[in-house]
């Protein structure tokens, strides 16, 4: 028999992104497919596939969700539509399983969020007053520092934003609103002031009766690294300057563990792009043209068409704290049984590709120090695209292309150890405009479906075996939605030929 409990959904919001993470109760799923008076599949792995596929409801079956980021506005209602789907939320209340995290506030990031939180569609004012009616409230709430004007942005979404979160915190009744936790700087919980840890509750049970537990880890935000070895923060400089913030270079990071697997996400951080990333030829951002370069036709923003970004290096200070905060298990002492293992320090069996895969994001010496199997980017295009996924990410992630990392601070390097990428969505033509970004074997799924196998995990633990490693299941649930934005409407998808539970896939690593 083979089980995943543990689903982790990269919900297709084209340019943007959106996390679901679902902690699921199979035994509760086969017992709603029963309900239906329909005939449950074989292996407990395909119970939620086959629910979805007939129209089965799944609310109840959830043990515990966390949704990341909300994508645009012109996606809210398409995230709504996932939540309710996957049987997180039902009516508008109270939902004391879910939480939710805002990476950072970008509208690409944040604005889907109102959504899910507030009702829009209710008559937002009366006597000449605002008015918000709550619709789905999650128990916690994770963002950056809300007051600080220096590191909020100066834009008319983030006060709106705002004024939500204080309709769902502070003016619903205890027991029935949502708790607003700030992180501090290298993603540190404010009620201890060390890492903030987020616990989905127990998973599969090992061999020796012990419940393995899926458990969240911020590593970074508020351009803050935390490290594990001299127990501080590093502060990640601007590269705009002293008083510069960038957004991107706050977001909240984290590793989300499940036994011996780990999936890392980044949000919008960046890297160097260049050279000092470990980027070479033509996995390397090109450098800014000589000599005066012209003013950017948007003379409020006045930025200079092909300057060089404007992110702090944050991989440059989290990839070395990863491997010093998720160590490698010793090779004679650490493969012995009941112990999870992780044959590098700082692995993550998966990657989502911080920043939509741009260019000065997912530098090779990143990659060197997490060493992923899986990487999965959320991209796509809206009414001002950014041309994301770059053709410089996509080929420091292709073998062919890049067959080996640099490792940072030394002359050495290693072999690539991607073996399957994921999309969302790739833009080939918008109005007069073609697009020439070239996935090669990466697939494109809308909807990604990430799971580890329970068995897997629970083999992993019991084994001795250096060779051996946790299975994950991907599968595109290509869920084709439509906003009311006609120029952010999301591209039609084709289901594959996989199996009839699956509309594209699924795909197994290592396959079997």
């Amino acid at each position: 028999m083979t089980s995943a409990r543990l689903e982790i959904h990269i919900i297709n919001v084209s340019q943007g992104d959106s996390l679901l993470i679902i902690h699921r109760d199979l035994d509760k799923v086969r017992q709603a497919i029963e309900a239906e008076r329909k005939t449950p599949p074989t292996e407990p792995i395909d119970y939620v596939p086959f629910a979805l596929r007939s129209d089965v409801p799944l609310a109840g079956t959830v043990v515990s969700a966390l949704l990341v980021d909300g994508g645009d506005s012109s996606y809210g209602d398409d995230v709504v539509r996932m939540l309710t789907r996957q049987g997180v939320v039902t009516t508008p209340g109270y939902y004391p399983n879910l939480a939710m995290m805002v990476s950072h506030f970008h509208a690409d990031h944040q604005a889907g969020l109102n959504s899910v939180l507030i009702d829009k569609d209710v008559p937002k004012k009366a006597k000449g007053k605002l008015l918000l009616t709550t619709r789905f409230i999650p128990a916690m709430i994770y963002v950056n520092p809300l007051a600080d004007k220096a590191t909020v942005p100066k834009n008319t979404l983030f006060p709106v934003f705002k004024k939500i979160l204080e309709e769902v915190s502070l003016k619903r009744p205890p027991g029935k609103r949502a708790m607003i936790i700030e992180v501090l700087p290298g993603g540190r919980d404010p009620r201890t002031d060390k890492p903030l840890i987020i616990r989905l509750g127990d998973g599969v049970t090992d061999d020796d009766g012990k419940a393995i537990p899926i458990t969240i880890q911020l590593v970074a935000s508020g351009q803050g690294v935390y490290r594990k070895l001299t127990n501080d923060v590093v502060v990640v400089p601007p590269k705009g300057g002293k008083n510069a913030v960038d957004m991107n270079d706050r977001s909240l990071c984290f590793v989300l563990s499940y036994g011996s697997f780990r999936f890392f996400s980044g949000g919008d951080i960046a890297g160097d792009g260049r050279g000092a990333g470990g980027n070479v030829s033509t996995n390397a951002m090109p450098d800014p043209p000589k000599g005066k370069a012209p003013k950017h036709k948007n003379k409020k923003k006045n930025k200079k068409i092909g300057s060089s970004h404007s992110h702090g290096d944050v991989e440059k200070v989290l990839g070395p704290a990863m491997r010093e905060n998720f160590e490698a298990t010793p090779l004679l002492t650490g493969y012995v049984r009941g112990a999870d293992k992780f044959p590098h320090a700082g692995h993550c069996t998966v990657m989502k590709a911080s920043h939509h895969a741009s260019a000065s994001s997912v530098d090779t010496f990143f990659l060197s120090e997490i060493r992923p199997y899986v990487i999965a980017i959320s991209c796509g295009f809206r009414a001002r695209p950014h041309d994301h996924p770059t053709q410089q990410v996509l080929d420091r992630i292709d073998k062919l292309k890049t067959a080996r990392w640099g490792l940072r601070g030394t002359t050495k390097e290693i072999a690539n150890t991607v073996e399957a990428l994921y999309l969302t969505e790739v833009v080939k033509k918008r109005k007069t405009r073609t697009y020439t970004t070239n996935v090669r074997s990466g697939k494109l799924l809308g909807d990604i479906v990430i799971r580890p196998t329970d068995e897997s995990i629970v083999a992993l633990r019991t084994t001795a075996d250096t060779d051996k490693r946790v299975t994950v299941q991907v599968y595109g649930a290509a869920d084709e939605t439509d906003t009311t934005d006609t120029e952010n409407k999301l591209f039609p998808m084709t289901a594959g030929s996989g199996d009839a539970n699956y509309p594209i896939g699924p795909f197994y690593h290592p396959p079997i």
